[in-house]
């Protein structure tokens, strides 16, 4: 679920939870008018805020727990979807591809020479994306951080969609801005910390 619907529905059901424990504190013994008011607003900031925290992965959301989902027919999301999306132009993102269709999303053929030549760069220097994260990104052709770093909102919101519920870590971690420091050479704070085997 693309994380603004699940915001979305996270604060309306927070906002539903304050109203309701408002009005039955309201008045009743000792609580006056504001404090079921104060009561009522911090269970709606309680409530929305863990069932974001839920549909961003709980636990597991550095990546590392993720799972791909079972699609219920096989095909649901193939390459040619994929292909559809076409991706920014360097013009207008500013960021070179690393190669001449590094922001392709169809894979290299495994006979080309391209395909031999090329190293795919190590994606798990994004905070957010784990081993099983970059397995299925490499699986659906992105295997360079100048393809990330050329996503629009509508590649944001296709990636999104085939991670599944992990899908809200790329624009809550940023993946974009990350993939474009990576992209031109440089490094964060994360990526570095993955150099140096601190994390995986």
């Amino acid at each position: 679920m693309p994380t603004v619907q699940a915001t979305r529905k996270a604060w309306i059901s927070g906002a539903i939870l304050g109203g309701l424990v408002w009005l039955s504190l309201s008045g009743i013994g000792d609580f006056s008018v504001l404090a079921g008011l104060f009561l009522g607003l911090v269970s709606a900031v309680v409530l929305a805020l863990f069932l974001i925290w839920l549909s961003l992965g709980g636990d597991g959301a550095d990546g590392s727990e993720w799972e791909p989902e079972v699609l219920s027919e096989p095909g649901q999301v193939g390459l040619e979807s994929l292909a559809a999306i076409e991706p920014q132009s360097q013009a207008t993102t500013g960021v070179r591809p690393a190669a001449d269709k590094a922001a392709d999303p169809k894979p290299a053929k495994a006979g080309t020479d391209k395909g031999k030549t090329q190293h795919p760069d190590d994606l798990k220097q994004i905070k957010g994306i784990g081993p099983k994260l970059e397995e299925l990104l490499h699986e659906n052709g992105v295997t360079h951080f100048a393809q990330i770093a050329a996503w629009d909102d509508a590649q944001i919101e296709h990636y999104a969609e085939l991670i599944g519920r992990m899908g809200g870590r790329i624009r809550s971690d940023d993946w974009v801005a990350q993939a474009r420091t990576l992209a031109q050479g440089g490094e964060t704070e994360f990526s570095a910390r993955v150099e140096k085997g601190g994390v995986y």
